[in-house]
Parts: C-alpha cells; structure tokens; sequence
C-alpha cells in the first residue's frame, strides 16, 4: 500500500500489527471496534482480542473500503464540528520515547492551530497491570486455538510463537477470566472519563518511535495495546518524520461502535497533521 502497488490490504491486529505498521509506513491503518469487522476464516490467536484491519494510502480510500467491510455500516453527513480530542496524560505516554513524544507535542501544537479543543486527562495509571492481562490472555487463548497443531507441528512455530503457546499451556481458566474482565473494565474506564470531559477521540502516538532498523524487529507495539484490550475503534495517520526520514503517525480512538464517527473525524484530523 505504501509503495503504491495497491489501494488497500487487510491485517489482524491482536496488540498492534494493523495501528503499528501503517505508522511506520506513513500511512492510514484502520483497526475497528471489537468485533465490527468478522475474523470467519482467520487462524485465530487469541478469540477474545482479535481484529481484522485494513491499510489504505489516506482517509479518504478508508471512508470507500470500511463499509463494505463493517457490520451495519451507517452512512453519517459530514461533520459540521471538530471533536474535542483527549490526551492520556501519566503512565501509559510514558511507555513513548523522547523522539515520539517531542513530535507528539508538535503534533498537538498543530492540531490546536488548526482549532481542536485538546484535552489533557489522567488516564491508565495502571497500564503496567493492563499490559500484563493482555499478554496473558493472549497466550491463554493462543493455546487453546492451536494446543492441537503446536503438539504436531511445534518444531514449525515461530520461536516467539512457541513461547507465547507454552506460557499459555500453563494458564488457568481464571487466567482467561480476568483478562476478559479487564477488557470490559478498561472500556469502560476510559468511556467514563470521555464523558467526565466531554471528550470524542483519545489520540496518542502510534508507536513508540519510528520503525527500527534492520529486519530483527517489527517495533514495539505498546501504545496500541490499550486500544486492542478495550476493543475501541483506532485510526493511525501519518503526522510526520524525524530527521532522519522516517515516518511518525498518531492513533486516535472513539467510543466503541462508533466507527463512523472515528472515521468522519479522521479526514480534519489528517489534513491539518498534514499542513
């Protein structure tokens, strides 16, 4: 999609491999709420995080593609207001590098001059706690979707792969609960705060830095991870590039369901990143 050899290409994303990659790209990836996109037909990883996402080269090839895609895809006008746009201040930003967050305040600089109310909110003080549900959940339910194949195959498997599915062997049922607990609770954690602060998109970095060198690394998909694990539509789109040339995206996130209205959003958004 980058190099322009199509319009628009699929992606699962379990943490961050729709968000994370288009960024590093510097182009528009589209992971939508939980369940809004169906997985029939995609080997599974973990059931209860899965997505089904797509890259495009701009918003606008987003608005053509989603609702062929989208269950019960409703057509919305155009927005006639901005959203107000909030920023998780606190531990989970922090996760970022220097490099990210220094574009990331450009960034909102940019988004202020263009006439964004940009809020500023304590939120996931806890994200070390979340991260760790999400891993363990992924690799509880890892193991259940290829405990058959693994046994079989296990040679096969990716070294990564093969450690996610032996930790998740040893998980317990409570295991798989708390993790699928977490995830309703950190949605509603972060809807209750949108409402305290009438607030309609969270927006962060998309990744905690530009993509790393080399091919031992696919980059760090930390930020992502809370989207992911409370199942809330996410956009990426490119924002800028550091010195060096590489492409930085921002993330941002609606009410879950709400893909529409993240989507009409995400044309304003990107023009005045791209200005």
């Amino acid at each position: 999609v980058a190099a322009g050899l199509c319009p628009v290409a699929f992606g699962t994303q379990t943490i961050g491999s729709v968000i994370r990659p288009a960024a590093f790209c510097g182009i528009v990836g589209y992971k939508p709420s939980f369940g809004r996109i169906s997985t029939d037909g995609v080997i599974p990883l973990s059931e209860s995080v899965d997505h089904v996402g797509v890259f495009t080269q701009d918003t606008a090839g987003l608005s053509l593609v989603s609702p062929l895609l989208c269950d019960s895809w409703r057509t919305l006008p155009a927005p006639t207001e901005m959203p107000t746009i909030g920023v998780p201040e606190g531990a989970y930003l922090e996760q970022a590098s220097d490099v990210a967050l220094d574009a990331f305040e450009d960034h909102l600089d940019a988004l202020i001059a263009a006439g964004y109310d940009v809020v500023r909110v304590d939120a996931m003080s806890d994200i070390d706690a979340v991260n760790e549900r999400h891993q363990r959940l992924v690799a509880a339910d890892a193991a259940v979707a290829h405990e058959d194949w693994y046994r079989e195959y296990g040679e096969r498997y990716a070294e990564e792969t093969s450690e996610l599915i032996t930790e998740g062997l040893e998980a317990t049922m409570e295991t798989v609960a708390v993790g699928r607990r977490s995830r309703g609770a950190l949605r509603r954690d972060l809807t209750d705060l949108m409402g305290e602060r009438e607030i309609d998109l969270w927006i962060a970095p998309a990744a905690p830095g530009p993509a790393p060198e080399g091919i031992d690394s696919t980059g760090d998909p930390i930020l992502n991870l809370p989207w992911t694990h409370s199942g809330l539509p996410t956009v990426t789109v490119p924002a800028s590039k550091t010195g060096e040339g590489l492409p930085l995206g921002v993330q941002f996130a609606g009410h879950l369901g709400a893909d529409e209205d993240v989507l009409r959003w995400s044309h304003g958004i990107s023009d005045a990143l791209s200005d």
